[in-house]
């Protein structure tokens, strides 16, 4: 759904029109570009249905005078915004064919079901995968079980330690990898370098004395319990951050579509600001 507003920049005090384009959400935080002085304007969205649904921005809202021929900033948290596209029809001013371009065709199915099935996990299985992994770092094995049988069909008690920590980071690493998209093979490639790095220290009598150590004085624990943290709220933000997939989903010679500060905007407050070119960390496969 677009909306029109007109705000007036804090900064530069220019009133200037807004195409916004947000539905129903928890909670999601975007930036708004003033086309004046470029001073990136705060709103935030709230509330899972339209009677309850607010737009709040950190800047003066005008009474909306806006004719369809009057140029205005397009926004839209789920698409990188064109930084200076004012006039309808211009690549930037409407979000579903800006995503189609950016794309491409070929793999423009591959996006959106990949931002239907991340939503489906984010609501469905990711609840499950929680109580799976709260129950492990309590050690309330009863009810871990349970919980696991409830979120997988193969899912099979087990007796130790190590087994059941190793059940507990999978269900972790499934649902995490279902949210992002099946053709980048980044986290595929990290995890194969993280565990030729872990087998090669488990051959050091030194790491497993240190390790053993470390789960003896509770340092472990408390580090599973920080870490789960951390990925669990990033996860309730799902809506801020759901964009970042696009560039593992366009193709590699699409990419410089997305180069130049100065052309395009990610609107969403979780993403970033800007869109710098970015290398890959996992370039290559080679253990270090």
């Amino acid at each position: 759904m677009m909306t029109m507003y007109t705000l007036r920049c804090p900064g530069c005090e220019e009133p200037f029109n807004l195409r916004l384009g947000i539905g129903p959400a928890k909670m999601t935080r975007f930036y708004v570009p003033c086309p004046h002085c470029s001073l990136p304007i705060r709103g935030r969205s709230h509330g899972q249905d339209l009677e309850s649904h607010r737009i709040d921005f950190e800047a003066e809202s005008l009474p909306s005078e806006a004719s369809l021929e009057a140029d205005f900033v397009t926004v839209d948290p789920n698409v990188p915004s064109k930084y200076n596209a004012a006039q309808r029809g211009e690549l930037g001013t409407f979000p579903t064919m800006t995503l189609l371009h950016l794309v491409g065709d070929e793999r423009a199915g591959a996006l959106f079901e990949t931002f239907s099935r991340s939503r489906t996990v984010v609501e469905e299985l990711w609840p499950k995968v929680r109580r799976i992994y709260e129950y492990y770092l309590v050690e309330d094995w009863k009810h871990f079980d349970k919980a696991g049988k409830a979120a997988f069909d193969d899912w099979q008690p087990k007796s130790t330690t190590h087994e059941r920590a190793s059940m507990a980071h999978q269900a972790v690493a499934i649902a995490a990898i279902s949210m992002t998209d099946g053709i980048d093979d980044s986290a595929r490639r990290y995890l194969h370098r993280f565990h030729l790095k872990h087998t090669s220290a488990l051959r050091s009598s030194a790491y497993i004395n240190s390790a053993r150590a470390d789960v003896a004085s509770g340092l472990v624990p408390g580090l599973q319990r920080s870490v789960f943290d951390v990925i669990d709220r990033f996860i309730g933000h799902f809506e801020a951050w759901q964009m970042g997939v696009l560039r593992r989903v366009m193709p590699p010679d699409r990419l410089p579509l997305l180069k130049g500060r100065a052309e395009w905007w990610w609107s969403s407050a979780a993403v970033g600001a800007v869109v710098p070119p970015v290398e890959d960390p996992c370039a290559s496969d080679e253990a270090t």
